[in-house]
């Protein structure tokens, strides 16, 4: 069995928003010779006979081009590299049919049948590193992506300009992880949101690959977690010491509302200690049977709810007595400071995980069987239709207003339940109430209850709202992109990648500092309890420019990576 190790090394250093393309040819050659005899005696009534013999060679090849499309929008230097090795079984059948069989790190034993040739030998692959299609981050104002945030309280900016979106609702909460920490040399949050502040950790061979270790004495990792009121803590946990007590990981801040640590007990317990507004109070599971290897721990906090859970199995549930969640950030592993006194952990952390929903007894007996299949997913729990908000007619997210210019473009993943919301008319986005800029879904002639797709603007004197003769769907996803270039008074609409109306509008700035409503709002009409959607909201994108088509293409080719 052919043993072949994969080197793939590159280093990008790009500011452009231009698509490249590189085109890599991969060769599989298989060159062997194969001897086929077949003896035939013949017969005669002399008593004689002849054997013959026939040579056949087989010399096969195989080439396969990968074409792989870039789009590099990055003032800073990225290097990737990687390394894999492929052990591969594969056959050529006599009937010229060629199968290759290739997993990584698997031995794939394949039979051989009567007029096959079984043979092995390497193979030789080049490879690219993939990185998906994105869009260009140089006009982004805003980039709401609910692959990060959903079933967050905060629906977090992913445009570097800090724009998070405060949600008003409940919404569906999303199985994701709010966070996962592999430790594979750094504390880097595998969801792009929390990477951690490292102090004196250093890296060790863990449960799986590496870990994290904290040295008893000065060793923490800080990031900015956001709490929320459901909450689960899924860990691998390795002590240096049985018996003392370790602090583990938590809401850190001492004497104020929402803190709330974990630990290992010195009495071979789990704890959990909490602020209830006025002292700290601590609650404990049944006993555990300690030692230093790695073991799973998943604490999951529900309201004033808890269940502690080791190596899988239940050790108990109760209440936190006056505990109050808060939206704090002030998240630490390996550190505590309840008494001020201060509280090091000696041991390692491993697979990390930080979820927004408390976790059944299911997911976590599923977490704590993880195989290396799972490390890396952040949606462990196959949510792939989850990467979203699910919005029931009472939701909305807002954050204060930030288009200021008379040029932008506006847009994103939208799903409707069905028409008419809970106020009898959807408004996909707004900003202000006079002036204003707003999306609207009506009843074709402008009742309540519709499908046709409007457009309103508000200049700060006259407001005006034009009909586009666009029926939006219901029951599917659709992308729907605004431009707005309102010196020019020209408003295109896009649909699903696709020009579907130029609309001549007003002209005039819908910016005031004044404004008596000063929030840019998503499914929901400015400060009016009203035009809420039934559906569902992936993606929201603002850009400070008019963009062009081949732009909006590019945005929405990113649907191949949603969730939805």
């Amino acid at each position: 069995m052919p043993n072949t190790t994969r080197t793939t090394f590159q280093s990008t250093s790009r500011s452009t928003s231009e698509n490249t393309t590189r085109s890599t040819t991969t060769y599989f050659n298989t060159s062997f010779n194969t001897t086929t005899s077949y003896t035939t005696t013949y017969g005669t009534s002399r008593g004689t006979s002849r054997t013959t013999t026939y040579n056949t060679y087989y010399n096969t090849s195989h080439s396969t081009t990968y074409n792989t499309e870039w789009s590099v929008s990055t003032t800073r230097q990225t290097t990737a590299q990687t390394t894999s090795a492929f052990n591969t079984t594969y056959y050529t059948t006599l009937s010229q049919n060629t199968t290759i069989f290739t997993n990584t790190n698997t031995t794939v034993n394949t039979p051989t049948t009567t007029f096959s040739v079984s043979t092995t030998g390497p193979v030789y692959r080049a490879t690219n590193f993939f990185r998906p299609k994105e869009v260009s981050q140089t006009n982004l104002m805003l980039n709401l992506d609910a692959r990060v945030s959903a079933g967050n309280t905060i629906w977090r900016d992913q445009s570097g300009n800090s724009r998070n979106a405060t949600v008003s609702g409940t919404m569906g909460v999303s199985d994701r992880c709010a966070a996962l920490y592999n430790f594979h040399s750094d504390a880097t949050d595998l969801t792009g949101n929390y990477t951690g502040t490292e102090t004196d950790i250093t890296y060790a061979s863990g449960n799986y690959g590496q870990a994290a270790v904290f040295n008893g004495s000065s060793s923490k990792i800080e990031s900015n977690i956001l709490q929320s009121t459901n909450m689960t803590f899924s860990f691998w946990f390795q002590t240096e010491t049985v018996g003392e007590r370790e602090y583990l990981m938590g809401f850190n801040t001492s004497g104020s509302a929402g803190y709330i640590n974990t630990r290992l007990n010195a009495n071979d317990t789990i704890g959990i200690v909490y602020w209830n507004g006025s002292t700290y109070v601590a609650v404990s599971s049944s006993a555990i049977t300690r030692d230093t290897n790695y073991n799973h721990i998943c604490i999951t906090i529900s309201g004033t709810s808890y269940s502690i859970y080791y190596n899988g199995n239940s050790l108990g549930s109760g209440t936190l007595t006056g505990f109050s969640a808060s939206s704090r950030t002030d998240f630490v592993m390996g550190f505590d400071t309840p008494s001020g006194s201060g509280g090091y952990m000696n041991g390692s952390l491993d697979q990390v995980r930080i979820f927004s929903k408390a976790l059944s007894s299911s997911e976590v007996t599923q977490l704590y069987n993880e195989d290396s299949s799972t490390l890396k997913k952040v949606d462990i729990f196959n949510d792939t239709t989850d990467g979203h908000y699910n919005l029931d007619g009472t939701d909305s997210f807002y954050m204060n207003q930030f288009i200021t210019d008379q040029n932008f473009t506006i847009g994103g993943w939208f799903y409707r339940n069905s028409t008419g919301g809970s106020s009898g008319y959807e408004s996909l986005w707004t900003q202000g109430f006079a002036p204003a800029v707003r999306c609207q879904i009506y009843g074709a002639d402008g009742t309540a209850t519709g499908n046709r797709l409007y457009i309103y603007l508000h200049n700060g004197s006259t407001g005006a709202s034009y009909d586009t003769g666009i029926d939006l769907p219901t029951g599917s996803w659709f992308h729907l992109m605004k431009t707005y270039d309102l010196s020019a008074g020209t408003v295109k609409v896009y649909l699903n990648s696709t020009l579907k109306k130029t609309q001549s509008t007003l002209t005039g700035n819908i910016y005031s500092s004044g404004n008596s409503d000063t929030y840019f709002r998503i499914a929901k009409n400015s400060n009016n309890n009203s035009g809420y959607i039934n559906g569902k909201i992936s993606q929201v994108r603002v850009y400070d420019s008019v963009l062009t088509d081949t732009q909006i293409v590019d945005d929405y080719s990113t649907h191949d990576y949603l969730y939805i």
